[in-house]
């Protein structure tokens, strides 16, 4: 018997489905199952369909064929292998089955794709604040998780559970958590979607199509950018109270630390593979509001650029900034932090460790770590400053 015709689809799909885990089928655990593929257009319906219809019609004929075999006179009185008739049985009763759920899918998304795709929601006079929102992303994540009014939000990405990514990574625990899948977000039927510039554009822009209000938090590069989004987030939640007043909050404690009267000093944030972050960042501002001189800016390097090690040397920072998470996890890109030049370095310079998650979102929560950065570098020896703070405020 010839193997049952895979249909393809060389229009657009997605390449992983999500489904419950069995053993969490009541549990708010999603799992992704590779090797699944979510046809998005009619016309390719229609062809897997027809596939299948062939499929179905060869597999009766070679079963009625085996039916009206005649027996073999030496073989009178033995019966046919029951497996052999059975194979048959269970591949057309699969093949029903397939056909049948491939006919439920076509009708659904001819159903949803008579809805237009919804407009980003806004707080206007009769507007309903939205009830089941789902967040995709890390940061927008944890600002809803500020934002929100209880119950309002139903989703976060499993990220916000993560503690070395997420500074909220315990609240997060009360939402379901989602993997940014579409048929995932899909099931949930959200009321809103909030998606950060990163989310996956093919994700994104099959739920607009399928009629879903979307939002989309642009990346923040400075503290403007974090108060617009923050304002964005409260608009859409119709919470704008609840955004104005954590802005007020940063722009006090913001407005405190930078009442300290210290010296300016040097900084440089280092990544692996002498990596580093320059001119038109949130870590250059970050440096700046703590009151360190980004040893990048001065070399003009803008955005995350290539730092050499002999240009970090002979700028001679007062404090060299790392991520914690690079130590845990030893690799190659990580030889510059055991190179002897920065050693030396680090002999007469200051050096901070902070942690990942505390430099990932643009959140109200970057007032800690630039208050911590801030006693770094009036503290200015190298024991007391060993960690520029642990990020588990939450």
């Amino acid at each position: 018997m010839s193997p049952i015709p895979r249909a393809g689809c060389a229009l657009e799909r997605m390449s992983v489905v999500a489904t419950p885990s069995v053993n969490e089928a009541r549990a708010d655990r999603w799992i992704p199952t590779q090797g699944r593929q979510a046809i998005t257009s009619t016309d390719c319906h229609r062809r897997r369909a027809n596939v299948l219809r062939r499929a179905l019609q060869e597999l009766t004929l070679q079963r009625d064929r085996l039916r009206s075999r005649p027996l073999n006179p030496a073989a009178k009185g033995k019966l046919v292998p029951a497996r052999r008739v059975n194979a048959f049985h269970i591949s057309l009763g699969a093949l029903r089955s397939t056909r049948l759920a491939l006919l439920a899918s076509t009708f659904s998304f001819l159903l949803v794709s008579a809805v237009s795709p919804g407009a980003a929601p806004t707080q206007g006079e009769g507007a309903s604040p939205p009830r089941r929102v789902v967040s995709m992303n890390l940061c927008t994540d944890q600002l809803a998780m500020m934002i929100a009014a209880p119950g309002q939000l139903y989703s976060v990405s499993s990220l916000a559970r993560d503690p070395a990514m997420s500074l909220m990574a315990n609240q997060a625990r009360a939402f379901r958590p989602n993997h940014g899948l579409a048929e995932e977000v899909f099931s949930m039927q959200p009321d809103l979607i909030l998606v950060g510039s990163m989310t996956t554009r093919a994700t994104v822009a099959m739920l607009k199509r399928l009629g879903f209000p979307v939002v989309e938090l642009p990346f923040e590069t400075s503290f403007d950018d974090m108060r617009a989004n923050i304002r964005l987030m409260g608009e859409v939640l119709h919470q704008t109270d609840r955004a104005n007043r954590l802005i007020e909050q940063f722009d006090a404690d913001l407005n405190r630390l930078q009442q300290v009267q210290a010296p300016r000093r040097t900084a440089v944030l280092l990544h692996p593979h002498s990596y580093t972050s320059g001119t038109g960042t949130l870590a250059n501002e970050i440096l700046n509001a703590a009151r360190y001189d980004n040893v990048a800016e001065r070399l003009g390097l803008s955005s995350v650029s290539k730092l050499p090690l002999e240009q970090l040397v002979l700028a001679a920072p007062d404090l060299v900034v790392t991520d914690s998470a690079w130590e845990e996890a030893p690799a190659l890109a990580q030889k510059t932090f055991s190179h002897p030049a920065l050693l030396a370095l680090e002999a007469t310079s200051a050096k901070a460790v902070s942690a990942t998650n505390r430099w990932i979102c643009a959140t109200p929560q970057l007032i800690d770590l630039i208050a911590d950065l801030s006693k770094a570098g009036r503290v200015g020896n190298k024991s007391s400053m060993s960690s520029a703070g642990s990020g588990t405020r939450q």
